[in-house]
């Protein structure tokens, strides 16, 4: 998000930024000078009539409702269940992103020397204090999020079929004005290949068309991870569907992203979610599940595509099956932003779930989004990525932890999207077991 700013004086504001911008000065001096500075640019707006209003507005709108999977006949727990596991995905997304900020572009070794190994990451937590952070409000998540969101917005108003035109003219009014009902002036944290592609004038007459020129323009080498964080809500729609899933995916993803290594990556991530759900419709436990043989079929899915090659699908693979975090070298300066590290660490999350049976569920997403987030490099990317498709779809919303959820100051804001979600798909709107409006 990027928010206006408050008033305070120029000369104020100009000693705080030389403070925190000067590389001689400790944490310590300088977190003063960022939380004032946070304060002005990126106040949260929660408790200001016109966040009251958009609330209001989001809740009053209506969409025409998908269509239902065929034949299905869920039963009221099945279908509780299912609802708990599409909000999970979603505020799974929102939590690892919010969460991430803390460590976003850091090296590991700033991270444990500022953090410490145990320290407790949460929405809302203390930040590093630097010009980035500065530009968030506290406990607020990053683009990522808002890009999911966009997506989500585009499906909803879409019959739950993607449209890249639609969704390109969403990401271009985003990055001009932002959510302006959560006191947004414009889009915040955008990567740089997926701004390029917005720069170009041909962008929202054909959005695909231009990203396939960036990419050929920059010698098809770049494969950032800026579409996969965003299309783990393209596994929801029709998750029943695999092809449908697919297509869509590849749709929101060539938007802005024409490398092969982005699609797979795309349909992998999203494939988990429309896999984890079925089992949910099948009334599945999360005992029972099988992850690892989902995280097969979903990269099974990701190499259909002929473009791949034989060493991406390779690479693919490596990345795919890290057994540790610090294998994927998510802080390596030259790469931080690769989408199959983005990949990696998330299906490396849902590996570690599965392999926790017995423990706490909300210890297991804090510790796990917590690890991810400790290596530094894209860390609220990574963490969405493994708070949503895999976390937050595979434990559900129930099993998230209460006190990152209320960290976040526009939950409620979330909420009503998500609630937009479960009426397309014929779910049970409230939450299964826990009162929403606690936790705003």
């Amino acid at each position: 998000m990027g928010h206006g700013p408050s008033k305070s004086s120029d000369s104020e504001i100009g000693a705080d930024l030389k403070l925190l911008c000067d590389s001689k000065t400790t944490q310590q001096e300088r977190l003063p000078a960022f939380q004032r500075l946070n304060a002005h640019f990126a106040p949260v707006t929660k408790h200001q009539q016109s966040y009251a209003a958009e609330l209001q507005r989001v809740f009053s709108l209506r969409f025409g409702q998908w269509p239902r999977q065929p034949s299905s006949t869920w039963s009221e727990q099945c279908a509780s269940r299912l609802a708990d596991c599409v909000r999970g995905c979603i505020y799974g997304a929102a939590l690892g992103d919010a969460a991430g900020l803390a460590t976003e572009f850091l090296w590991r070794d700033t991270v444990t020397a500022h953090y410490g190994e145990g320290f407790d990451f949460r929405p809302g937590c203390e930040v590093y204090a630097d010009s980035h952070r500065m530009g968030f409000p506290t406990g607020d998540w990053t683009d990522d999020t808002d890009q999911l969101l966009l997506v989500l917005q585009s499906l909803l108003e879409s019959g739950g079929r993607a449209d890249a035109v639609d969704f390109g003219a969403k990401l271009m009014s985003w990055k001009e004005q932002g959510f302006e009902g959560l006191g947004d002036q414009g889009g915040c944290g955008l990567g740089q290949f997926t701004k390029a592609v917005l720069q170009h004038a041909g962008f929202l007459a054909d959005p695909k068309g231009v990203a396939q020129q960036v990419w050929e323009k920059r010698g098809k080498s770049a494969a950032a991870n800026g579409a996969v964080m965003r299309t783990a809500v393209t596994g929801i729609p029709f998750f029943w569907n695999l092809g449908i899933v697919r297509s869509n995916t590849l749709e929101l993803c060539s938007a802005t992203h024409a490398d092969p290594r982005c699609a797979a990556s795309c349909v992998a991530a999203a494939s988990c979610v429309a896999l984890l759900l079925q089992a949910a419709a099948a009334d599945t436990s999360s005992a029972d599940l099988d992850l690892q043989e989902i995280i097969e079929k979903a990269l099974a899915l990701a190499e259909e595509d002929e473009g791949l090659g034989d060493e991406a699908q390779s690479e693919l693979r490596r990345f795919a099956s890290a057994s540790s975090l610090e294998e994927l070298q998510l802080d390596e300066p030259r790469s931080i932003g690769y989408t199959f590290k983005c990949l990696g660490s998330g299906l490396w999350a849902l590996r570690r779930a599965g392999g926790t049976s017995g423990a706490d569920p909300k210890k297991v997403f804090e510790q796990t989004i917590s690890a991810v987030i400790l290596q530094g490099g894209d860390a609220d990317t990574n963490a969405a990525v493994a708070g949503a498709p895999l976390l937050g779809c595979c434990l559900g919303y129930s099993q998230l932890p209460d006190t990152w959820i209320r960290g976040m100051p526009y939950v409620a804001w979330l909420e009503a999207w998500v609630q937009k979600l479960l009426f397309m798909l014929q779910l049970p709107v409230k939450a299964a077991e826990h009162d929403i409006t606690q936790r705003r």
